[in-house]
């Protein structure tokens, strides 16, 4: 079940793109990930101004949204990168 220190938190990747006010004009990818999912982005530049991504987590219990910090986003690459090194199944996070 959901709850206590085992609960799954799932991941939200969002690409899009913004006006000079900062305001989200569009979505251009959004993926749900559960626990241990990787995303790769790859794309040129022509037709997308001021490209944005953003990672954001939302709890299961709550349903409440926060923004993931710098750190708390380089902090999930280096471990997924970490367990790629080491051949660790992700699926099984």
């Amino acid at each position: 079940g959901n709850g206590g220190p085992g609960a799954r938190h799932d991941w939200n990747a969002t690409v899009g793109y913004k006006d000079q006010q900062g305001n989200n004009v569009a979505t251009i990818i959004n993926v749900h990930m559960k626990n241990g999912s990787g995303l790769v982005i790859a794309g040129g530049e022509k037709g997308i101004n001021n490209p944005s991504f953003y990672l954001y987590k939302e709890d299961q219990l709550t349903g409440s949204q926060r923004a993931l910090s710098q750190e708390e986003i380089l902090n999930k690459i280096d471990f997924m990168e970490f367990l790629a090194q080491n051949n660790a199944k992700l699926d099984n996070l």
